[in-house]
């Protein structure tokens, strides 16, 4: 008895001791493998979460834009907080992976800190940091209803299309090139055409109409590239015709109606040559609608009908040139004056379709950089519009 009492005595304390050091030894394990986990062996074979790959700003920098911030890539399998920075100070509530831009992040540095947290630990990451431009309003915004409208710069915030396509010289390949910050996408374009020379074959028409200006010709494209290097006219990007054959197709003929306006900017290089916009015809033959220069300045020209100015003009700077019919009563505009002009009999029934060629045939021989064509009386806008186009091109 008492062997077994001994036995079981010391069984049950041989028990107890075993039980004692069970729970002992399991909580002593389990101490120990704690202490072991959070110091060196992570969840799935790490450590607490680490950054391999910085997150990520995506979207376009622009007030009213929304900007999104990619994760990052990270070891640890954590989640993730977000935290927007306007000069390195957070943004109140900015805490999303999303974050709209506002007026107040105009030029300044915006980026994103990602906190990336298991239960071993965090850490955070900055994403890459941008500067944001102001909300755009294009003149077309600002000025609708154009019938078509064709530019080097962005004219209207909903366009999502491109500004021109453009032929390589080297091998006669075609690509589009857009918009980058409302501007001709020059690093694109530059990139693509490289050293050679690169020829307009597609000016895209931003009105909404999808009236695009085409030509097909090789020989009779215009030119935007020359040996690698963009051509300008005071120091914007700009679309050489060589006065030979160079000429722009539109997609849908224009009926004109019996009031309508035009501008457009460019220059020439040497007095006698010509300028002009949107070419037309009128029974059968091919004449002037819009305005040119060849040392006079003409609207809706045919035999007698036209209206042209009394004095030369040999200048060959840059000009912004308006063409302004009100039912038959016709005015010109240089540079936002009216030119004195001598008006004859008007007959309505003209059309538009082309750029850079009317009667004769004669060529335009000058650089093009912005055609804007209403089909309706714009005279109560005519200064705002002059004043838009010359804020960009700085002409006067």
């Amino acid at each position: 008895m008492a062997n077994e009492n001994g036995w079981g005595d010391g069984s049950v304390n041989n028990s107890i001791g075993w039980g004692k050091g069970a729970i002992n030894n399991s909580i002593g394990w389990g101490s120990s493998q704690l202490t072991s986990w959070s110091g060196a062996t992570d969840i799935d074979g790490g450590n607490a979460p680490t950054n391999t790959v910085a997150p990520a700003l995506s979207g376009t920098a622009q007030e009213g834009q929304t900007l999104t911030c990619s994760t990052g890539t990270w070891t640890g399998s954590p989640t993730y907080t977000y935290q927007w920075k306007r000069n390195g100070n957070n943004i109140t509530s900015a805490t999303n992976s999303t974050y709209t831009l506002v007026t107040a992040d105009v030029g300044q540095s915006i980026k994103c800190t990602v906190t990336a947290t298991n239960v071993l630990g965090s850490a955070n990451a900055d994403s890459n940091t941008v500067i944001p431009i102001a909300a755009f309003t294009g003149l077309l915004d600002t000025y609708s209803g154009a019938e078509a409208a064709y530019s080097l710069r962005k004219l209207r915030s909903a366009y999502t299309g491109n500004a021109i396509r453009v032929r390589r010289s080297s091998d006669n390949t075609e690509q589009n090139i857009g918009f980058v910050n409302n501007v001709l996408d020059t690093s694109s374009l530059l990139t693509f055409v490289g050293a050679g020379n690169g020829f307009i074959t597609t000016w895209y028409d931003q009105s909404g109409n999808a009236n695009n200006a085409t030509q097909t010709t090789a020989a009779n494209q215009p030119q935007i590239v020359s040996t690698g290097a963009m051509i300008t006219t005071n120091g914007k990007n700009s679309i050489s015709f060589d006065g030979t054959n160079d000429s722009l197709n539109l997609t849908s003929i224009i009926n004109v109606a019996a009031s309508n306006y035009n501008s457009f900017v460019g220059k020439r290089d040497a007095s006698g040559r010509r300028l002009m916009g949107l070419t037309g015809g009128q029974g059968g033959a091919v004449y002037l609608w819009a305005l040119w220069i060849d040392n006079n300045y003409y609207l809706q020209a045919k035999a007698t009908h036209y209206q042209g100015s009394n004095a030369t003009d040999t200048t060959t700077n840059q000009l912004l040139l308006t063409g302004l019919n009100n039912a038959g009563t016709m005015s010109i505009f240089k540079n936002g004056n009216t030119i004195t002009s001598a008006q004859n009999a008007i007959t309505i029934g003209m059309t538009i379709s082309t750029i850079g060629i009317y009667s004769g045939p004669a060529y335009a021989f000058c650089n093009l950089q912005e055609i804007v064509f209403y089909n309706s009386n714009q005279s109560t806008n005519r200064t705002g519009i002059e004043t838009n186009i010359n804020s960009f091109y700085s002409v006067y």
